[in-house]
C-alpha cells in the first residue's frame, strides 16, 4: 500500500515536469524559427547578370566570305562583323527578266484591247452627240416658229380688243366676238406647244452636257477595266528590282549594331545564308539587366518598381549600386521537376540599373539583390 502511494506521487511530478517543459520547449522552438526566419529575409537574392541581346542578320542571300569580329571581342556600332557574297543567282535574275517581258506583253495587250474599245465608245459617243445636236437644232428652229405664231396672235388679239371696244359700232362687236374667242384658244395651243419644245430643248442640252462628261472619262475608265494601270506598276516594280539587283555589288558588310560583344556565330565561312537569317547576336553592354528566379511567396516583396541594392561577385565599388524591378517575367513558372512540389513554384524577375552606371562583370557573374526599405 505504501508503495503505491509513492509510485502515484512520483508519477504526478513527472506529468508536472512535463507540463513546464512542453511550453519551455515550444518557446524555445519559436525563438529558433524566427532568428531562421529572420535570417532567410536578412540575406540577399542571387541572380545573374546579362545582357539584352541584339539580332543582326542576313540583308540579302549569299555566301559567308569572312568573319570580321571574332567571337567574345567588344564591338562599337557599325563595327564590320562579317562579310558576305552576294547571291544574286543568274536564275534569279532570269526569273525577273521572264516576269518582266511577260507583264510587257500584258501591258501591250491591254493596251490594244482599251484602244480598240475606246475609238469604238468614242465613235458611238460621237454618233449620239450628232444626232442629240440635229434634233436640238430641229427643236430651236421649230420653238422660233412657234414664238412667232405666238406674237402674231398676240398682235391680233389686241387689234380685235381695240376695234371691239371702240364705241362706235356694237354691231362690229358682235361679228368679231366668235373670232376672238377662237384667236384666244389657238393662243393657249400655241403657248402649250411652247413650253412642251422648252422642256425638250433643256434635255437636249442636259444630253449634250452629259456626252461631254462621259468622253472625258472615258479613257480612264477603259483602261481600269483593262487594269493597265495595275500592270503598269507591276511592271516599275519588277523592272526596278531587277536593275537593283544586276547594279548590287558583288558583296556586302554586316555591321554590329550596338555597343557590346559578340556572340557565337550561326553561319561560318562558305556557309549559305538567306536573306533575313538570324547569323549572329551581339550583346548590348548598354542595356545590362539581372535576373532572379524566386520563390512565389517572395514576389510581394520584389513586385514591379521596387528598388534594390546591387552587388556583384568579386567586384567592389566605391559607393552601393542600385537597380529597380523592370518586370516580372511570369507569375508563377513552375521548375522542371514536378516532383518537387509546391515550393517549386517560381518566378523570374528581371532587375535593371538605376541611378550610377554598372561595371561590367563577366557574362553569367552571380549578382546580389537586397530590397530597399
Amino acid at each position: 500500500m505504501h508503495d503505491n502511494t509513492s509510485n502515484k506521487r512520483r508519477g504526478r511530478k513527472r506529468r508536472s515536469a512535463a507540463y513546464i517543459l512542453i511550453p519551455a520547449s515550444a518557446f524555445v522552438l519559436g525563438v529558433a524559427g524566427a532568428a531562421v526566419v529572420s535570417r532567410s529575409k536578412s540575406e540577399p537574392y542571387h541572380g545573374v547578370y546579362r545582357q539584352e541581346v541584339v539580332s543582326v542578320s542576313a540583308e540579302s542571300s549569299g555566301r559567308i566570305a569572312s568573319l570580321d569580329s571574332p567571337h567574345g571581342v567588344e564591338v562599337r556600332p557599325g563595327d564590320p562583323l562579317m562579310t558576305i557574297e552576294n547571291g544574286n543567282s543568274a536564275a534569279k535574275l532570269k526569273t525577273l527578266a521572264n516576269d518582266r517581258a511577260r507583264l510587257q506583253r500584258d501591258l501591250d495587250e491591254a493596251t490594244a484591247k482599251a484602244a480598240v474599245e475606246l475609238a469604238i465608245r468614242n465613235d458611238s459617243v460621237e454618233k449620239e452627240r450628232l444626232e442629240t445636236r440635229l434634233r436640238y437644232a430641229d427643236l430651236l428652229r421649230t420653238r422660233l416658229d412657234v414664238q412667232l405664231r405666238r406674237k402674231a396672235l398676240e398682235t391680233g388679239e389686241d387689234a380685235g380688243d381695240s376695234i371691239a371696244g371702240n364705241a362706235a359700232g356694237t354691231v362690229m362687236l358682235a361679228s368679231t366676238q366668235p373670232r376672238g374667242s377662237f384667236r384666244r384658244l389657238e393662243l393657249a395651243d400655241v403657248a402649250n406647244h411652247e413650253e412642251v419644245l422648252n422642256t425638250q430643248i433643256a434635255l437636249c442640252e442636259d444630253r449634250l452636257a452629259e456626252l461631254d462628261r462621259l468622253q472625258s472619262s472615258l479613257r480612264e475608265s477603259i483602261e481600269r477595266a483593262h487594269r493597265i494601270g495595275g500592270i503598269k506598276g507591276e511592271l516599275a516594280a519588277v523592272t526596278s528590282e531587277l536593275s537593283a539587283l544586276e547594279n548590287a555589288a558583288d558583296s556586302y558588310k554586316i555591321a554590329s549594331p550596338a555597343y557590346g560583344r559578340v556572340g557565337v556565330y550561326r553561319r561560318h565561312v562558305g556557309d549559305f545564308a538567306s536573306a533575313g537569317e538570324t547569323l549572329v547576336e551581339v550583346f548590348d553592354a548598354e542595356r545590362p539587366y539581372v535576373l532572379l528566379t524566386i520563390p512565389v511567396a517572395d514576389m510581394a516583396e520584389l513586385a514591379a518598381g521596387r528598388h534594390v541594392r546591387v552587388a556583384f561577385e568579386g567586384i567592389k565599388t566605391r559607393k552601393p549600386l542600385e537597380g529597380v524591378v523592370a518586370e516580372v517575367i511570369s507569375d508563377a513558372e513552375r521548375d522542371a521537376d514536378i516532383a518537387a512540389g509546391p515550393g517549386a513554384a517560381t518566378a523570374k524577375v528581371r532587375v535593371t540599373p538605376v541611378g550610377r552606371l554598372w561595371p561590367t562583370p563577366p557574362a553569367g557573374a552571380t549578382a546580389f539583390v537586397q530590397p530597399l526599405p
